[in-house]
Formats: structure tokens, sequence, C-alpha cells
């Protein structure tokens, strides 16, 4: 949905402006010319929370010998009195310390250092610092997230972070906690969350949804301790958002047995925000794999407090001319027309079904009702070849693979129940591709090298039928 012209995007915050929703991010140099990839912070803005206009960098590397010279890492923005005040991350080439900094800013699109930077080192009271790691480990102290509480007249600030103890390294990983009341002076906390089920949790936020409190942050598999593999079913260890549940936003937060939302089984949408646009809750991650601006998804809790990631229909606005007139024809396979419902059979090579209007963008969505052994969903031509989103029924999975390699691009297990009418989603942002159950997000992929195609119909395994199919261009 959004690239910077010149670089990639990586972690990204947002602070709402008078005139526009604004969002920071990390630059990525393309091609990197060091270890130290995120040379700047980069700046764009949206009216609609779907287009973004890309404005003037925010800031770049400090000058040599700084405490910020070697690279920007992810920050956090609030506004106070009319002024706008930021936390971010810096790395010194001097040593492998993380440390925070404060910008300053009268307008949103001009920010200055502040010249005691930086403004929030780890304590080692509670937390890891320099003198408890080799000499090539890093410290871990970034990724502030703040909160203005009016009840205190203060500042929190929720930080990644690793504890300090005698436990091993990869359960030590928490959400520290600092506080502050001009931004300038913090005082350290003991960390706000510490489950021992994480070595890193990443890019952390605190909101409410719903009565519930929670804390995002995102994390991988390689990230997980053995006590976080052990306590989970193992079709929910995955990749990208997970999160802890409280009653306040200073805690005690209890990690859900399952506490993934959007999670993949690799390559994940990842460093997952949530802000709301209008009266719906959005959740906005980069990826799969690429760093660009994704799609944003529709987050809602549920009535026992778990967290969905769900279609929005925000993006329903941007959908163009149809796709699917005249109508579906047969490519491949049998299919047959009876009424309103097309019935399709593979036997051997898939059965497939397309129209021939073409589109790089676009939102496809098909009622299925799979049979009792069939492989079947929906998909874009991809040159010779069909990249489809597809419910397996023996195989309890939904997948987006390429038919024509068998190539899976990416998968997650789902309970699909046979002969059960399920409303598929196909949404294309170019080379990504989220595929939506009942209007859940199940997974997405990647899909290098991807151009423009025309929607299809596909039966790789058994019998479907399809009903209520509607494809369109989408502007984004």
């Amino acid at each position: 949905m959004y690239r910077p012209r010149d670089v990639a995007m990586g972690d990204f915050w947002f602070l709402e402006g008078p005139d526009a929703l604004h969002m920071y991010y990390l630059e990525f140099e393309q091609p990197p010319h060091d270890d130290h990839p995120e040379v700047g912070m980069g700046h764009a803005i949206s009216t609609d929370g779907i287009h973004w206009a890309e404005q003037e960098r925010v800031i770049g590397r400090g000058e040599p010998g700084s405490w910020d010279d070697a690279a920007i890492y992810t920050g956090s923005a609030i506004e106070r009195d009319g002024r706008y005040l930021m936390l971010y991350t810096g790395l010194t080439r001097a040593d492998r310390c993380q440390r925070i900094g404060l910008l300053t800013s009268g307008d949103l699109h001009h920010w200055e250092r502040f010249e005691g930077n930086p403004v929030l080192e780890p304590d080692p009271r509670w937390y890891e610092t320099l003198a408890d790691v080799d000499p090539d480990t890093w410290v871990a102290w970034r990724d502030p997230y703040l909160m203005w509480r009016e009840d205190e007249q203060s500042c929190y600030a929720w930080i990644t972070a690793t504890r300090r103890g005698d436990l091993p390294r990869e359960e030590r990983g928490c959400v520290g906690l600092a506080r502050s009341r001009d931004m300038v002076r913090w005082d350290a906390l003991p960390p706000a969350a510490e489950p021992g089920l994480y070595r890193d949790m990443e890019v952390p936020q605190v909101l409410e949804v719903g009565g519930h409190w929670y804390l995002l942050f995102s994390t991988r598999l390689w990230r997980y301790t053995e006590r976080a593999r052990a306590r989970k079913p193992s079709r929910w260890c995955r990749e990208g958002t997970h999160y802890m549940v409280s009653h306040h936003p200073l805690g005690a937060w209890e990690a859900p047995v399952v506490d993934v939302v959007a999670g993949a089984m690799s390559d994940p949408l990842y460093a997952a925000r949530a802000q709301r646009i209008g009266g719906d809750l959005l959740l906005y991650a980069w990826g799969p794999t690429r760093r660009e601006l994704a799609p944003p998804l529709k987050l809602e809790a549920a009535p026992d407090g778990s967290l969905r990631a769900l279609y929005w229909a925000g993006l329903d606005g941007c959908a163009r001319e149809s796709l699917c007139e005249p109508g579906f024809e047969s490519l491949r396979g049998e299919w047959q027309q009876a009424r309103e419902v097309l019935l399709a059979a593979a036997h051997g090579p898939a059965a497939v079904a397309g129209c021939g209007r073409e589109a790089l963008h676009l939102s496809f969505a098909a009622e299925l009702v799979p049979g009792t052994s069939s492989r079947a969903g929906i998909g874009i031509s991809d040159g010779d070849d069909v990249i489809a989103g597809v419910i397996d029924a023996s195989r309890q999975e939904a997948a987006l693979v390429r038919m024509r390699t068998g190539e899976v691009l990416a998968f997650v297990p789902w309970d699909v129940t046979p002969v059960q009418r399920t409303a598929l989603r196909l949404i294309a942002d170019g080379e990504v591709l989220q595929l939506f159950i009942d209007d859940e997000f199940a997974v997405a992929a990647f899909a290098e090298g991807r151009g423009v195609g025309a929607v299809r119909l596909v039966v790789e395994e058994g019998t479907a039928e399809f009903r209520n199919t509607q494809a369109h261009e989408l502007r984004l």
C-alpha cells in the first residue's frame, strides 16, 4: 500500500495530527553499504489510512562519534500542549548497546534532536547492560511505545528489553517500563511484562479494546523458548503479532495460551501497530518478506478476550471496475453451470475457470462449498501459472500456492469443514496476497515478480461448488 521512493520501509509508528494521520518509519538503505541498513527516519501522511503521501525525511544517522551514528531504530510520539515529542532508538558504532533519545517538533514535519540525548539507557537494577554481556552480544533497549496518563501527569514508555538475572538469556526477554513527567528525565521501573516465553518482545504497544487492555508485541519462532513451545498447541506456534491481556494498562499482564493474531508459520506480517481510522481499529504491518506497508486488517476483540484480525470493509471504497464480467469460462477440467452455482471436478490436472480482465491490485470474493476431500479456492493468473488461495479439507489447512509448480508460498493450519459453505476473499496488493476465510485473516504471502493477472476459480483435488463471485480492481 505504501513504499518510499528510494528506500525500503521498516518498523513504523503513528501520530494523529490536526491535518492528517502521520506515519514515521525506519528507512532501510537499498542495497545496504554496511551491517546497519537503518539509515534514517521517513515520514508519510494520510487522510484515510489507505493512501499515503511521502514527506521529507525526519532525521538520518547522527554525526560520527555520536550515540546514534550507526543506525536509527523504532520510536513513538505523543502530543503535549501543542508540542510534539518523540522517543526513538539509536545505535552507536562505539559499542553494542541500544539507547533511546528525544526529538521535538512544533509542526510534525520538522524535528530537532535534544542536546542531552540519549535520555534513556538500561538500568542495571532490572535490565541487562553492557557489563552483563560479552562483546559480541547486543544489549536490548529499543522500540519505545509512549502513553501519556493524565491522572498522573506522566508519560510511560514500554521498551523491548532483557531482564537481568540468572535464568537462561532466551527466557529473560521482557517489555521494560519507564516513567517521566517532562520526557527528558526518566525513572526506570521493573519490567511491565516478563512471561519467560520469548527471547525478544519487539515493537510493544498498549491499547484498550472492549474493556480489556492488550500489550501487543512481535516475535519470531526462533525467539520462542522451550517453555513457549511446550505450553502451546503446535499449530499456534507462529511468527508475528502476539499479545498479553490485563485489566489495567500497567499490568499485571497474562499471556493466553493462544496469544497470536494474524500470525504465520513463516514470513509473517510483522511489527504490527494498531491505529483507529474512523470507528474502526486497524492493524497495520509490513511484510510478508517485503519491507512495505501491507493493507490493514480490522482488529477486534472477541467476547472471551481473544483478538482477531478481520477483513476491513474500508478497502471496499477503493473498488473500481468489475473483473468477473461477463462471467467465468472453463479453462481446464470439468465445469457445470447450475443456475447461479458453478460446479467443478478435478480428476488429475486441476480444474480452472476464469475471466479475462486483468489488474495488479484487486479484491476477489466467492462462496465455496468444498467436497469431502477437495483442495479448492480462488486465485489470480500469473503468466502461465495461477497463484491461488486454497482451503484443504484433507490437510486441514489454508495456503497460498503456485499451482503449476506446487510451490506453497505460505500456509497455516485451519479447520476446514467439508460440504459447508465458506466465504473466501483474496486481496492482491501487487506482489503481496492476503487470504481471508469467512472474513477472518488466514494467511499472506509475497509472490515475487507477480504482475497483472485475471481472477480464477480452482479445484486442485476432488469437487467443489462456487457462487456469488465478485472481483474488482482496487485503487490503492
